[in-house]
């Protein structure tokens, strides 16, 4: 990951924060990540913590760079997925708590112990393996243990839950500091299924606290349920996608009145080449365009490949010069083809937008997911991580 601001502004796009040399990247806008971390504070209240979900390379954005702008701005704690992405995180230098939501092998519980992590839990055999080793190290080791309330993939329940939970009331190097729950279907306009949920949550925390259990950091709420259901709130909520100004859902655009999340990401690129496509002329694999008159045709150095999807054939447009410009034929692995005829002094060298922030502009993360027929998340996450990313004000 690259910090924009160690290097000069320069180029041909004078909003860029790199060079003409450079050719494909992603701008992350460290005021519209601010703006989204108050703006999710303000909702949460002062007595919440917000855990920043950084998991899938922090949805495409980059999980380093974004992960310590995202703490600077008050989020308290991180949030990944897999071990693999916690260490990563660790050998970057961030030392804050770091909360693994996904599943931990237990021959993998010393270096859980060793970087510190935050484990969420859902396997006797893991949380055995973690004694054995807190023993060993003479450390304390703070989990979180997850509860199946309808969501039917990871989770404990009924006598599972009961097992888990008796292990830890006579451990002496583990320790439950929470339950943790995920909605299925928060982002939906329904709230029933939810509500549902959130009350076996309840339960469960009531069950386990009268049992003497101190459970002081409970957690449930995703992006959707931050956004829209108070009573999910508990002790932390996690969020990822609200952060980087992403709604999950139509629906959850739509109910949110509370402000305007903003998207903190654009992908862009630079023209390579260019050429004149004559009448009749094919233009990419399989000849799936062609022109019907002399067309003028950019050529840019991102494909499939940097997850600008094949999908994305003949139905998306990028802008260059502020403009629109239809993609032409097939997506390749590393080059895709756009029309720049009617984008008068169009040239070699000139920035391209590819995912733009701007609502108006017809090529948002949301606009390519109507394209390809997917859910926002799946765009972004799909950006490739060898792609510069680059902090901008």
């Amino acid at each position: 990951m690259t910090d924009a601001q160690d290097g000069p502004t320069r180029g041909v796009d004078a909003g860029s924060p790199v060079g003409e040399d450079q050719l494909s990247w992603i701008e992350l806008s460290r005021s519209a990540m601010e703006h989204n971390v108050r703006l999710v504070r303000e909702v949460i209240g002062p007595e919440v913590r917000l855990m920043a979900v950084v998991k899938a390379n922090a949805y495409g954005h980059g999980a380093a760079t974004v992960g310590r702008w995202l703490l600077n701005a008050g989020a308290d704690c991180l949030g990944v997925v897999s071990f693999g992405e916690a260490r990563e995180l660790r050998a970057a230098g961030i030392k804050v708590p770091i909360h693994v939501l996904g599943y931990i092998p237990p021959g993998r519980a010393d270096e859980a112990v060793r970087y510190d992590l935050r484990p969420v839990v859902f396997s006797l055999d893991f949380v055995r393996a973690l004694e054995v080793v807190g023993e060993r190290a003479s450390r304390t080791v703070d989990v979180t243990v997850k509860v199946e309330t309808g969501m039917n993939r990871h989770g404990l329940a009924g006598d599972r839950l009961d097992e888990v939970m008796a292990f830890l009331a006579g451990a002496r190097f583990v320790r439950a500091v929470g339950l943790a729950t995920h909605f299925a279907r928060s982002d939906e306009e329904d709230p029933q299924p939810t509500l549902a949920q959130m009350e076996r949550m309840n339960a469960a925390i009531a069950r386990f606290r009268e049992r003497g259990h101190g459970l002081t950091l409970c957690h449930a709420a995703n992006s959707a349920a931050t956004l829209l259901y108070p009573e999910t709130h508990l002790d932390m909520v996690r969020c990822g996608l609200a952060l980087y100004g992403l709604h999950p859902s139509p629906e959850t655009c739509e109910r949110f009145t509370k402000g305007e999340l903003k998207p903190a990401l654009e992908f862009k690129t630079r023209i390579v080449d260019q050429r004149t496509v004559q009448a009749g002329e094919a233009v990419s694999y399989g000849g799936t365009w062609r022109a019907e008159r002399p067309t003028r045709i950019a050529v840019l150095p991102v494909g499939y490949a940097d997850g600008y999807r094949r999908d994305l054939s003949n139905k998306a447009h990028v802008l260059v010069r502020g403009q629109r410009a239809p993609i032409l034929g097939r997506v390749c692995m590393n080059l895709s083809m756009v029309d720049v005829s009617a984008i008068p002094g169009a040239a070699k060298g000139d920035a391209v937008t590819l995912i733009s922030s701007d609502p108006e502009s017809g090529a948002t993360v949301d606009d390519l997911a109507r394209h390809l027929g997917t859910i926002n998340y799946e765009v972004v996450s799909g950006l490739a991580e060898p792609l510069e990313r680059f902090l901008v004000p």
